[in-house]
């Protein structure tokens, strides 16, 4: 008989100890934000849950932050205590097993391991993110660099606070058969893809081509590999739709459009910022300050039932 692995043995002890009430606690606490979707794990127990958040790359090897916050708001502190051994455990296995250099975005060697390794992400977008027949060439103009400005903008922030954010426009220039190479490569090594969606990005991965707007060759491709990857079920928590503007379903995938949506973000996403620091909790597997609600107390003594008369 298989003897069960330290995290399995832990996930277990932790359902032992926990109350129903707590169990309840535990699956508000993981649709926050989308983690999970409420439906998916109304039944569940704790367990189910764990596994499933093991699936969405929530938590990982070596990567159990995620746990530790949700223990921690459960009062549970020892159990929490537990699980940051395991991490430390897991994360001097990785350690062991990956101490390669590898070259860092501008061509150095950064010495890095896959345990401290960040939450890697990829960006995909439409350098023209519009599709009005009306603008004139000095319009596409403006809006291709304020697109790509917003982009990278938001890219720079998530890189300064913790996560790996990978972007075209971090790369050299190079002949197209690179580049749906470099993208697939992108795409697949990456925990979670944001879809920055405008309608000429919904147009372009659905394999529209609209001739009155920049060429957008890498998004159509992008899209390609997406429903690919789209056509399993279990892969639509990778794909992250998100808006510098408003809002708006009618840009999103259908297929995903009941995931959560995150924005709008504005020209300039900042940490600190409401709607950046959701996106940023999701990706790093943490849950907000502001929706972590507090732990459950005792009832009131004057509430509580006294025995009969007899």
């Amino acid at each position: 008989m298989a003897l069960l692995s330290p995290r399995n043995v832990l996930y277990h002890k932790i359902s032992e100890n926990l109350t129903r009430e707590e169990v309840r606690s535990l699956r508000s606490l993981v649709t926050l934000d989308g983690h999970l979707p409420r439906g998916k794990i109304q039944d569940a127990s704790a367990q189910d849950i764990f596994i499933m958040l093991e699936q969405k790359l929530i938590l990982s090897k070596g990567n159990l932050g995620f746990l530790v916050d949700i223990l921690t708001q459960l009062s549970h502190r020892r159990l929490a205590d537990e699980v940051r051994e395991v991490e430390r455990k897991e994360r001097r296995e990785l350690e062991g097993n990956s101490d390669t250099p590898r070259p860092g975005p501008s061509g150095t060697k950064v010495q890095t391991t896959q345990a401290t390794r960040p939450r890697p992400v990829f960006i995909s977008y439409c350098s023209d993110p519009y599709i009005d027949k009306k603008r004139t060439k000095e319009d596409i103009k403006k809006h291709v660099k304020l697109q790509k400005d917003r982009v990278k903008a938001l890219s720079d922030e998530l890189r300064r606070n913790g996560v790996e954010s990978m972007l075209d426009q971090y790369e050299d220039h190079s002949p197209p058969a690179f580049w749906t190479k470099w993208t697939e490569e992108q795409i697949e090594k990456s925990d979670y893809v944001l879809m920055v969606c405008t309608p000429n990005y919904l147009e372009c991965i659905r394999g529209r081509r609209n001739e009155e707007t920049t060429t957008e060759s890498g998004a159509r491709f992008q899209g390609m590999l997406f429903y690919s990857q789209l056509a399993d079920s279990k892969s639509h928590g990778k794909f992250l739709p998100v808006f510098f503007d408003n809002v708006d379903r009618s840009l999103v995938p259908t297929c995903l459009k009941g995931a959560h949506f995150y924005g709008p973000l504005g020209e300039s996403p900042k940490y600190g910022q409401e709607k950046f620091d959701q996106l940023l909790c999701k990706i790093v597997g943490r849950i907000p300050k502001h929706k972590i609600p507090p732990p459950i107390g005792k009832v009131p003594t004057k509430f509580k039932s006294r025995k009969k008369e007899t």
